[in-house]
């Protein structure tokens, strides 16, 4: 630290340099709340007590500011009239310190009242504070370092000083929303969540930095921070940028929208300025001037926030989740398994992990994994010796799992998702992709394998949907809606899938899709590499092969085809290397991406809307959502009725109706039932997968087989 004055020393800092947790503390509201809480004249004559300290404190700082230190006189003042301002403002953190603590206890929102309430008794009494109950709520505030601004700095923040600080400078800590409560503990990650509202748990940490950094900001006053570059993705960016720009008048005047971190980590930054209050003077990004600088660290602002459309919900998946490295196998240990007992074929299976995807240019497994669906345990018994591994390799680690029916059903994977299997098993086939990637690229995958949660699963088998999810208007999509890890797509169906306005269904994309796949395939083949070296060579303008000048012919003239089916034939997509966030890449320019994130987004919205006037979307007391304020800007026409049509030739087929099935041929026996055959329960008429059945028996039929029926007979 260096004095910005040239040849003068630090003087008087003590009062100045601070330290505790930034995010956890009482302000002046939360305290006059609590304090005003009891009404009487004991409590009336106290509380003017309270308030004379206050600005007793505040009087007493602003004098300290007022000399410079020019001998050691002025120094022992200074250092006395501190001493003053911290006495006389003890009394007053001690209750902040009551207060947030019994807000980091974990305790139900009427609990907290009613400990508060009887804490306050004993505080306005001036009582030492040295109960169990006070004590407790002492040591939690301690423990997290609790930081009052406001009676920290009673001269910048109180309604007599400046209102706030001029401007805040700093590199706030990055930590992925998961990952708090594991480290900090569940109590600390509820309190910030009551604190914050918009804070939700897939937010990073960073995202209540600047918020709270706002918060406390003077009218024109500016902030910089150095944050993950994830501050502009999804939900950190919904709960934190958007939540400003649009609730509290922010202007974002500088960004650097993704930049590698310039030490040794294998981080990627965002490098955020903005205003508080009105901000007329240029803006840039990225280094150059822009008119204006959305949440999204982009030169495009929208008012609108891309929302889940009914059409696009249940059609896609994350994979299953194991919870246990001990279910899976590697080939050898799978195919003694199997040559042990032929039966254990059942619940031996290949395991399809992210990695195999890309690696290998047959997309194929190669691991195998145990798996027992959805089956009590006396039927997984029956298979010896892969229970005999599970049960050593898995039992003992599930004991203290955080689900109780982990640790009561410790053979089972924690997610199976039997529906997801039943669905693919329909289909025969479905697409896939690893939810991290810098590739991106979808594959077809049969059914018989157990997909891993590393991977997204969308339930179609037709070429036209191929076309659409690997085309670069999805691509772009996912980019922005989706979050990053380093320079890949973290694709969250929910996010990035469910969002996702699909176009109308054409002829052409069908035998484009079919024609790009299936030439892909061979290439990777032939070449003897996964799709990761496959898609690498796609975007290195040096690569000049002949296979992979075709593959990008053919992308082109995907897009292109997708862009008609949306009705935007008048849009140059400009494909050639251009510079991305991600790199050098064959895409489209810069100027079509702007268009087409803009035209996918009034879709968004216009689809949303028209799913709302339909009463598709209801809260849990059935009341429809409000549809935002719709924008002004010219929407290019497209079909309302697009995104319905373009399922309907997937839809699940009706039930049949009572009097039909009555017709229909006798129970099948359950021994005749494979583990992957799809069936039908006689007795409530659910369609099921093989290996669900024990378990919908035992849970739905309290244990009385009710029939089932094989599909098909």
């Amino acid at each position: 630290m260096g004095c910005t004055t040239k040849g003068r020393p630090f003087t008087f800092l003590d009062h100045a340099l601070k330290c505790g947790d930034s995010l956890v503390g009482a302000d002046e509201e939360m305290y006059r709340k609590w304090a005003y809480s009891q009404k009487s004249a004991q409590f009336t004559l106290y509380l003017t007590t309270l308030e004379e300290l206050v600005s007793t404190t505040r009087q007493k700082r602003k004098e300290l500011e007022s000399f410079a230190v020019l001998d050691v006189r002025d120094a022992e003042h200074k250092v006395q009239l501190l001493k003053e301002a911290d006495y006389a403002m003890a009394r007053v953190k001690l209750g902040c310190d009551l207060l947030v603590g019994v807000r980091l206890l974990g305790l139900k929102q009427g609990e907290q009242e009613e400990l508060l309430a009887h804490l306050l008794w004993d505080y306005v009494a001036g009582e030492p504070m040295d109960t169990l109950d006070a004590q407790r709520a002492l040591h939690a505030a301690r423990k997290e370092c609790a930081f009052h601004w406001p009676f920290e700095f009673p001269e910048v923040l109180s309604t007599e000083g400046k209102g706030g600080f001029s401007a805040f400078v700093g590199n706030p800590p990055f930590l992925g929303g998961t990952k708090i409560s594991t480290l900090f503990g569940s109590n600390y990650l509820y309190y910030l969540q009551n604190q914050y509202p918009t804070f939700v748990s897939r937010c990073d940490l960073c995202v209540l930095f600047f918020i709270r950094s706002h918060q406390i900001l003077e009218t024109n006053g500016t902030l910089g921070f150095v944050s993950t570059n994830t501050i502009s993705q999804g939900d950190s960016r919904e709960a934190g940028l958007d939540y400003l720009v649009r609730n509290c008048k922010v202007t974002i005047y500088r960004a650097t929208s993704s930049t590698k971190w310039p030490g040794q980590a294998t981080v990627f930054i965002s490098i955020v300025f903005l205003s508080k209050g009105n901000y007329r003077g240029e803006k840039h990004l990225n280094d150059r001037v822009v008119d204006s600088i959305g949440p999204t660290l982009e030169d495009f602002d929208t008012t609108w926030n891309p929302q889940r459309l009914q059409a696009n919900i249940g059609r896609s998946y994350t994979g299953s989740k194991l919870d246990g490295t001990g279910f899976i196998l590697g080939e050898d240990e799978a195919k003694s398994l199997v040559a042990q007992n032929s039966i254990n074929q059942d619940v031996v299976l290949p395991y399809l992990s992210g990695q195999d995807l890309y690696s290998t240019p047959n997309h194929q497994a190669t691991r195998w994994v145990i798996c027992f669906w959805e089956w009590d345990i006396e039927r997984a018994q029956k298979y010896v010796e892969p229970f005999e591994i599970v049960e050593l390799r898995i039992k003992q680690g599930r004991q203290n799992h955080s689900e109780e029916h982990a640790r009561s059903h410790w053979w089972l994977f924690q997610r199976i998702r039997s529906e997801l299997y039943g669905s693919i098993r329909e289909l025969g086939k479905v697409l896939v992709r690893p939810r991290v990637s810098n590739t991106h690229a979808l594959v077809f995958i049969k059914s018989g394998v157990i997909i891993s949660e590393a991977n997204a699963i969308f339930l179609f088998n037709s070429f036209s949907y191929f076309a659409i999810l690997q085309s670069t208007l999805h691509e772009l999509w996912a980019y922005k809606f989706g979050s990053t890890l380093g320079q890949g797509i973290r694709y969250t169906p929910s996010d990035v899938f469910d969002t996702y306005p699909m176009p109308i269904k054409t002829s052409s994309m069908e035998g484009v899709g079919k024609t790009y796949y299936e030439y892909r395939e061979q290439a990777v083949i032939e070449s003897n590499e996964g799709l990761t070296v496959a898609y690498t060579r796609f975007h290195n303008p040096k690569e000049k092969a002949a296979d992979i000048t075709h593959l990008r012919n053919l992308h082109v003239e995907m897009d292109n085809a997708v862009a008609a089916a949306y009705g935007w034939s008048d849009l140059d997509l400009g494909h050639s290397f251009h510079e991305t966030p991600q790199g050098v890449r064959f895409t489209i320019s810069e100027q079509a991406r702007k268009e087409i994130l803009n035209r996918l987004l009034d879709l968004n919205q216009e689809r949303f809307e028209e799913e709302v006037k339909a009463g598709l979307h209801k809260d849990k007391k059935g009341k429809k959502k409000e549809a935002s304020t719709p924008k002004s800007r010219a929407r290019k026409p497209i079909q309302p009725e697009a995104q319905i049509e373009f399922f309907d030739d997937i839809a699940p087929a009706p039930m049949q109706d009572a009097d039909v099935q009555e017709h229909q041929p006798g129970p099948t026996p359950v021994d005749q039932i494979g583990s992957w055959d799809q069936c039908v329960c006689l007795g409530c008429g659910k369609h099921l997968v093989g290996f669900s059945v024990a378990e919908h028996t035992k849970s739905v039929h309290q244990g009385r087989n009710p029939g089932y029926r094989k599909a098909g007979r």
